[in-house]
């Protein structure tokens, strides 16, 4: 959706995006952290570990 809309606008000027844009790629960066989050930072921190 980022991409597209900076496609049409043809700039990354965050004045020029939609701000419901904005929101909505904002809450699923975080429900996607909150999802995903644990099991990412398991993994990483197990892979240090072994190092």
């Amino acid at each position: 959706m980022l991409g597209i809309m900076l496609g049409i606008y043809g700039t990354a000027e965050m004045g020029s995006f939609p701000i419901w844009l904005v929101i909505v790629v904002s809450l699923v960066m975080s429900l996607g952290t909150t999802l995903g989050g644990r099991k990412i930072i398991k993994s990483v921190g197990m892979d240090m570990v072994k190092m």
